[in-house]
């Protein structure tokens, strides 16, 4: 995509894009406040979503696009580099603010695990189909990097060696058996053997396609249910900052070091911005999404990541 053609939804992102995805969300916090949607709903259709429709769209997006250039290798680096950085000041701020293993889990999650369906969504609405599969090619990576990662906190900071009641080996295939990453693998094979799909075949993958982000901003807003536990509301406070504050402006400038493309700086950027959200099944069931010990991070976190996602839109796209 052309930088001018990048560089013009900057005009209207905020009020046809932007605005109407926070708005999708408040949607979804409301439906939670008044008793349409709760604990249960959220829990399965998180499952839906990264089961089926996701590993759905992440098959079609990257399959669909032939003979389409990847971002390049610096741009994994600058994310690596990134998350690691984050992981390790994260880790250090445990050991000065003295907390229970479990928190100190939490919060080091909190501080480099992303929003995976508000940032699909952000990126969808706003890029072409071929930034998109881009895009999802790098999450390919992303996803079992920062599984990874998990599974080493759960070692190093909890001195568990389970997760989601699965010893660490088993976690470690489940992280590289995950749905989205199968299906995108495949993508890839489909893509490289030049294979086409049907028309009514596509046009199936267009209208799945079309349900997959109102749904995922729903669940996004449902799941971000008021904190309860005051005692967590300054480690959240830091938590929120590394993540949707330090962490873009790591990944920016790693960017501007290796200068990859425009297309790069735009998306990669933004995703790096998002909030916080457990989501993915190799950590869901250790902080549940309908318990409390993980709201006050997912909350305040969404909140920043408003202000600082809202920055780096006028700044790379003005």
């Amino acid at each position: 995509m052309e930088a001018t053609s990048l560089a013009s939804v900057g005009n209207v992102m905020f009020q046809n894009i932007f605005f109407p995805i926070c708005f999708i969300i408040i949607i979804g916090i409301l439906f939670r406040r008044i008793g349409l949607i709760n604990g249960d709903f959220i829990k399965y259709a998180t499952q839906l979503m990264h089961r089926i429709l996701l590993p759905i769209f992440f098959f079609w997006i990257i399959a669909n696009e032939k003979n389409s250039e990847n971002f390049d290798w610096r741009v994994y680096l600058a994310a690596i580099f990134s998350i690691l950085i984050i992981y390790l000041i994260a880790l250090i701020l445990i050991r000065f603010f003295q907390t229970s293993d479990k928190l100190s889990f939490i919060f080091t999650n909190s501080c480099y695990r992303f929003n995976l369906f508000f940032g699909l969504s952000l990126i969808f609405y706003l890029f072409a189909e071929n930034v998109m599969r881009k895009f999802c090619i790098l999450l390919l990576f992303l996803i079992p990097f920062t599984d990874l990662l998990t599974c080493i906190g759960a070692v190093t900071i909890l001195k568990n060696f389970k997760i989601n009641n699965l010893y660490i080996r088993q976690s470690f295939r489940l992280i590289f058996l995950n749905p989205i990453l199968l299906a995108g693998m495949l993508g890839l094979l489909s893509s490289s053997l030049n294979i086409s799909f049907p028309v009514f075949l596509n046009k199936t993958f267009e209208i799945i396609s079309s349900i997959i982000f109102p749904l995922a901003l729903i669940i996004t807003g449902g799941a971000l249910i008021p904190p309860r536990i005051k005692s967590l509301s300054k480690l959240s406070l830091v938590g929120a900052g590394l993540k949707t504050i330090l962490m873009p402006i790591l990944v920016y400038l790693f960017l501007q070091l290796f200068s990859p493309s425009l297309e790069a700086f735009y998306t990669v950027v933004l995703f790096f911005a998002l909030p916080f959200m457990i989501d993915r099944r190799i950590v869901i069931a250790e902080h549940n999404i309908q318990q409390d010990n993980t709201s006050s991070f997912s909350t305040i976190s969404a909140f920043v990541s408003f202000f600082s996602i809202s920055f780096w839109c006028y700044f790379l796209l003005k």
